[in-house]
């Protein structure tokens, strides 16, 4: 009898425990944002490459060029610069999803939001980007 309780109750804390260690297994996190001339979207991927789409949709010309920066999961940021040679409306941006600068998505996929900041034609716009869910 004591053998059956002692199996029964190791059985119950390996089933506790196993239960309590699972892994929250996020896949794909998206971010959008608008603001008055600029609508953002960011998506992260593991074992990806992130994306960030950034689409003008003001009313003036498209930018030549705009100056990007926005924040990964981490709260660390990255920035860059876009050329609009073809006078389309958007700009697509890729970068490496490095667990090592995000440190990982189970981590940080409970934020709510990022921030990106577009600076084009001597003007800055700061965009809050919202949780996809």
């Amino acid at each position: 009898m004591k053998r059956f309780i002692s199996l029964i109750l190791t059985l119950l804390l390996i089933v506790l425990l196993t239960s309590c260690t699972s892994k929250n297994n996020i896949k794909k996190l998206n971010y959008e944002g608008i603001s008055d001339n600029w609508k953002v979207t960011e998506e992260f991927n593991t074992g990806g490459d992130g994306k960030i789409f950034i689409e003008y949709i003001g009313d003036s010309t498209v930018p030549e060029k705009i100056n990007f920066q926005f924040e990964h999961l981490s709260g660390n940021t990255s920035g860059g610069c876009c050329v609009n040679s073809k006078k389309e409306n958007s700009f697509s941006i890729v970068f490496a999803n490095d667990d090592k600068l995000n440190d990982s998505m189970e981590k940080y996929g409970n934020r709510n939001f990022l921030n990106l900041t577009i600076e084009y034609n001597n003007k800055s716009e700061k965009i809050k980007l919202h949780k996809v869910e």
